[in-house]
């Protein structure tokens, strides 16, 4: 029974100061596209990678909303 599982990796932990430099850095506008767009499609830790594109995703959004809002 336990030869049909398949093995899971599981993703290495991410230091508290690798969280916060990636949070920082999504505090400065313009370079927040950037690197959240940049590690949206990086092979690398997919808790990151989820985390970016969510946040991408996230100020996508808002950037259309305030340029609706602005322009209309």
């Amino acid at each position: 029974m336990q030869a049909n599982k398949k093995k899971v990796e599981e993703a290495p932990v991410v230091k508290i100061e690798e969280w916060l430099m990636f949070i920082l850095l999504g505090l400065i506008p313009g370079v927040n596209l950037i690197v959240f767009g940049i590690f949206s499609f990086k092979k690398g830790n997919p808790n990151k990678r989820n985390f970016a594109r969510a946040a991408f995703g996230f100020i996508v959004v808002l950037a259309i909303l305030l340029f609706i809002g602005l322009f209309t």
